[in-house]
């Protein structure tokens, strides 16, 4: 793409794109949003091997690609990736947002991660701060800006479980209590924080430091995200998302 200024021509370079995902019409709506503003998809993918393959072959600037793969896992081929080509940029966009997803992935060496509820604005911010050797992380991500001054200990206790992926009845066991005043522990805590759903919850408790990415192993039954992106198979998943979502 070439812009003149005043008798001289300047060359900007486009961003290019290699984008993995198991649909074809979303990955047909990324290269949509993405054209106008510079940025150029060159290659798709369906599966992980596929992105691997095509990675090598035309060297994109950034793999935009799920973590949730119906074939292999995505955060072996974000491992794969990155060690094949160790300049190459990777930016997650999924509908997974357990922050055990997202900790995992970024470990792996992605440099983003965006969720699919992203606007186009978003996306593409993504994408740029990416290439530019920035990490993203979409605001509702890393939000932390709550008051958590009329959270009770009791209320904070109950929000660390559940970021550890345990179900009311588990946090119930652990802090020796009934599950019924669990589930009014957690209930009230989401209406304090003006939250509706448990994954903002967990999402708040990590942003806030209420809870550890570093010390939260999760020994409850709530959590499968990790084990779809293809980070949980050892069993030792740094924290646990307590939303249900579908591949997507």
């Amino acid at each position: 793409m070439w812009i003149k200024y005043a008798h001289l021509a300047v060359q900007v370079s486009k961003i290019t794109t290699l984008v993995l995902d198991n649909h074809r019409l979303f990955r047909a709506g990324v290269k949509r949003v993405l054209a106008p503003h510079g940025i150029e998809v060159i290659a798709e993918a369906e599966t992980g091997r596929e992105a691997i393959d095509r990675a090598l072959q035309f060297s994109p600037d950034v793999v935009i690609m799920d973590v949730a793969l119906l074939q292999g896992s995505g955060i072996e081929v974000i491992k794969e990736l990155v060690a094949r080509r160790p300049l190459q940029r990777v930016l997650c966009v999924s509908s997974l947002s357990g922050m055990a997803v997202v900790q995992t992935a970024l470990e792996a060496g992605a440099h983003g991660y965006a969720l699919k509820s992203a606007t186009e604005e978003e996306l593409v911010e993504a994408v740029r701060q990416v290439h530019s050797g920035n990490v993203y992380l979409q605001p509702e991500l890393k939000e932390a800006d709550r008051d958590r001054s009329s959270l009770t200990e009791r209320e904070l206790q109950a929000i660390r479980h559940a970021a550890q992926g345990f179900s009311n009845a588990e946090i119930g066991d652990a802090m020796g209590i009934e599950t019924r005043t669990a589930r009014g522990h957690i209930s009230r805590a989401l209406k304090k924080l003006g939250y509706h759903r448990r994954t903002q919850l967990v999402i708040y408790a990590f942003a806030t430091g209420i809870a550890s990415l570093d010390h939260s192993t999760p020994t409850g039954n709530g959590d499968r995200e990790l084990e779809r992106a293809g980070g949980g198979g050892d069993g030792h998943a740094t924290a646990a998302s307590a939303s249900s979502t579908s591949y997507s």
